[in-house]
């Protein structure tokens, strides 16, 4: 039980002014109550309903008004009634807001704050950030989406005349977007679509910035005039390996005038002919908390990265197994067929699934088993001597496959391309129907609203944005979250229904 007892302000019923009331909530009964003391209370009611006035209406920064609330709910003769509290601070306000909220959501009358998220994503430890509350009436659909990063910055070439315009950059699980200041959509860029990120040595400096190089369908980003320059470069570097499984470091080379810099690097500020922009909405955090139920009602424990080897651990395990290969120091000899007493045989029935078994030496010789190879990527396989990415792909996508869901090592594949299908109908390669592939997916149809909006040739977030069909993959470099039920003829997998109402 928590039980909130403050001097807060209050509007007056007639006048609507602000005036100072001692205000007490239980959240074990819903029950809010005030008066002009702790000893004279003069009203009560049970909450079903709380609204931060940000979300409300346009709110300053400097106004008091940013710190107040909306209270709905049911007086004590039954009837319907409807307060304005207005907390002192911050820090009150969001005790208040916070408990009120919460409580609320273990009754089931409102969605629980993050939609009932942790506060890191757990597939790549990026903490969630929300809508600073001055701009929260703006982009109040963006409290929905899933965001590592919100904040402001001039984009160069973008400049009003001769005057700065501050801009707003946003950073997502899937795009980096910049806003004008009406909330209109300048740039939506898939994150994975950029080749390079430069940062300035001294980001510190006068006149630093930052550039995201893009590919050539679309056009580069000179971020400037932000004190986050280097924090944003690392979150889009990281949602990058996630969604990628390579690294993208940052070169720290931007130096000198910007202009300068921008013509002897060929950095492509211009869109090319005929370019318009694909809006596409930030993923809610609604489906990525479906996801994480669903892979606790498949596996039994809380979806974690904590539970997986972290990248460091894996580099270290490869540069063991690397290590003790090079020293010879196996602890069997290596028989005639390449294996080793100490090796799970499962490696060999995997690579036989996959029609690679050429690999097994090679593999054996180095150490490496089934658990080691799910820790894996591409570039790793590649370094202990297979070279073919195709085949690099499918050990790795097999091997995740069965550390992730627990598919047999040896249940028939489809083997990668390039090997030969021909086989006994006994080991066949065919897969069957609705066998999981390596990319899990959740899928947002049209009937679902979209977060992001569209006004005349800009997007705003003001109105919803009609799209067809939106994949999104929710996985990191070596875990994916959740497979899609198969779809049969006879039971078709339901699909979550997701309302996304503007007043919760």
């Amino acid at each position: 039980m928590v039980l909130l007892e403050e001097e807060l302000e209050r509007t007056s019923k007639y006048i609507k002014k602000w005036a100072k009331r001692f205000v007490c909530f239980d959240d074990s009964t819903r029950k809010i109550s005030y008066g002009t003391s702790k000893d004279k209370i003069k009203s009560s009611m049970s909450i079903t309903k709380v609204i931060r006035a940000a979300e409300q209406t346009q709110v300053r920064s400097d106004s008091g008004n940013l710190h107040a609330v909306t209270i709905e709910g049911t007086a004590e003769d039954g009837k319907p009634d409807s307060w304005s509290i207005r907390m002192p601070d911050a820090k009150s306000f969001d005790l208040w807001y916070t408990t009120m909220r919460n409580c609320l959501a273990a009754q089931g009358m409102m969605d629980p704050l993050n939609f009932g998220l942790p506060t890191e994503d757990p597939r790549n430890g990026l903490s969630f950030v929300t809508v600073p509350l001055e701009h929260l009436n703006k982009f109040a659909l963006l409290e929905k989406a899933i965001l590592y990063y919100f904040g402001f910055a001039t984009m160069h070439g973008y400049e009003h005349h001769t005057a700065p315009q501050e801009h707003i950059i946003m950073v997502g699980d899937r795009n980096l977007y910049i806003f004008r200041p009406n909330a209109d959509v300048l740039r939506c860029v898939p994150i994975d679509s950029i080749t390079g990120l430069k940062g300035p040595q001294d980001a510190t400096a006068q006149g630093a910035f930052g550039v995201v190089k893009v590919q050539p369908t679309e056009h580069d980003i000179v971020i400037k005039a932000t004190t986050d320059l280097t924090k944003i470069l690392q979150i889009i570097a990281d949602v990058y390996k996630g969604l990628k499984s390579t690294s993208l470091a940052i070169e720290f080379e931007t130096s000198g005038p910007v202009d300068a810099y921008v013509e002897a690097k060929d950095i492509k500020l211009k869109p090319l002919e005929g370019y318009k922009m694909k809006a596409m909405s930030p993923t809610p955090k609604s489906k990525l908390k479906i996801a994480l139920d669903l892979y606790q009602q498949q596996h039994g424990s809380t979806y974690s990265r904590g539970g997986k080897r972290t990248k460091a651990e894996k580099v270290a395990a490869v540069q063991a197994a690397g290590a003790a290969a090079a020293g010879g120091s196996l602890s069997q000899e290596v028989t005639a067929g390449g294996a080793t007493d100490n090796v799970d045989d499962s490696l060999s029935r995997l690579l036989a699934r996959l029609r690679l078994s050429q690999y097994g030496p090679v593999l054996r010789n180095q150490h490496v088993d089934v658990e080691l190879l799910s820790c894996m990527d591409a570039a790793d396989l590649n370094n202990f001597g297979i070279k073919d990415p195709k085949h690099c792909e499918a050990i790795v996508s097999a091997a995740a496959d069965h550390e992730l869901n627990g598919t047999p090592v040896d249940k028939p594949m489809t083997p990668p391309p390039g090997t030969s299908q021909n086989m006994s109908p006994a080991g066949s390669f065919a897969s069957p129907p609705g066998s999981p592939t390596r990319k899990m997916v959740i899928t947002l149809d049209s009937d679902d609203e979209d977060l992001m909006p569209v006004m005349n040739n800009s997007v705003s977030v003001a109105s919803p944005l009609a799209t067809t069909s939106t994949v999104v993959i929710l996985d990191d470099s070596d875990d994916d979250l959740v497979v899609v039920p198969p779809t049969t003829a006879a039971a078709p997998a339901p699909k979550p229904s997701i309302v996304l109402d503007d007043d919760d």
